[in-house]
């Protein structure tokens, strides 16, 4: 099998898989419920603000619980809260919510899950985000959890991201990673990165911009080493946009996890699927408004990501697109 075919298929998650959960169980959740007095009433906090905010979708929450046949109106009624980037008006707003009678409070943002563990909440807590919760404090496995909550999430893409460089870098021996090491999700992925570098055959070397006013001296440090590309840590939020021009200007092609990266400059990314993680989101909120206690349900981590690029980035870095580049990635342009 060529190279970029057996690297194409190592980076790539079929998307017409029926479950996209690692180790996902096989029994369904329990049949629907008989119709309530009256609807349940779901408080939905979303950090909002900035687009590089990547809260999952409420959409994709209702649209788990339509697969369940559990109907906006009849079963329960969402309200979302949108904090608008103001993280310090969730315990106030957390606090009125249960005031109003909030039977469940939903959350899709990391930073407010965050918050809210070190709240205490009389509702069960059901979220949906983009990272691992476990280095937030949720819990110590996915199965050993905190007992008043369960959620799903998507940790980051790691090794495809990787994967992503040698198929459109095959002779790269070493990436750049810059990450905040004041950010425990950033931390973790970056720590990932590390860890599946053996499998990808990549040395990587890592950056921490902790501390930085702007990435402009943390990215110089980083390509003043022999790199061959640099990989995109999550927690970097806007700041990535300069990480790319940077190096885009050294002639140092980056790789990410956002579309907007890739619509910025970044050659390639490897992006999570939020709606997916919304969709499951749905479906635990639809166990627990059912009757099933939240510590009996395991957090479920989705894995799927959508591979993205940007063919003029390639171009103007002298990237020739491996064949087939653009039947498995969705082409953008800046």
């Amino acid at each position: 099998m060529n190279t970029w075919k057996s690297t194409a298929i190592a980076f790539l998650i079929p998307l017409a898989l029926c479950s996209c959960r690692e180790n996902a169980p096989q029994d369904g959740p329990p049949p629907p419920p008989p119709v309530p007095a009256k609807p349940h009433q779901i408080a939905l906090f979303k950090l909002g603000g900035e687009p590089e905010r990547n809260d999952v979708p409420a959409a994709s929450l209702k649209q788990g619980l339509k697969l369940f046949q559990f109907q906006e109106g009849t079963y329960y009624q969402l309200e979302v809260i949108d904090l608008e980037g103001n993280l310090d008006a969730f315990p106030d707003r957390l606090a009125r919510a249960i005031r109003d009678g909030a039977d469940l409070i939903a959350i899709t943002h990391p930073s407010v899950l965050q918050a809210a563990l070190g709240l205490e909440i009389g509702p069960p807590v059901v979220f949906g985000v983009l990272g691992d919760p476990l280095v937030l404090g949720a819990g110590t496995s996915r199965e050993s959890h905190r007992p008043g909550l369960t959620g799903a999430f998507h940790a980051l893409p790691a090794h495809s991201l990787l994967a992503a460089v040698k198929f459109y870098l095959p002779e790269a021996k070493r990436v750049g990673v810059i990450f905040n090491g004041r950010d425990p999700l950033s931390v973790a992925h970056k720590d990932a990165l590390v860890r599946d570098s053996t499998r990808a055959k990549l040395e990587v070397k890592v950056v921490d911009s902790e501390g930085a006013s702007d990435l402009t001296a943390v990215t110089g440090t980083l390509l003043s080493q022999p790199v061959d590309a640099i990989g995109l840590a999550t927690g970097l939020g806007s700041s990535a946009s300069n990480v790319i021009e940077q190096a885009r200007a050294r002639k140092v092609p980056v790789f990410g996890t956002r579309e907007s990266q890739v619509r910025q400059g970044a050659i390639a990314a490897e992006v999570p699927t939020l709606d997916r993680v919304g969709v499951e989101t749905g479906r635990m909120i639809y166990r627990v408004l059912s009757g099933e206690k939240p510590a009996t349900i395991p957090l479920a981590q989705l894995i799927d990501t959508e591979a993205v690029v940007n063919p003029k980035a390639a171009e103007a870095l002298a990237i020739t697109l491996p064949v087939g580049a653009l039947r498995i990635s969705r082409p953008i342009d800046e």
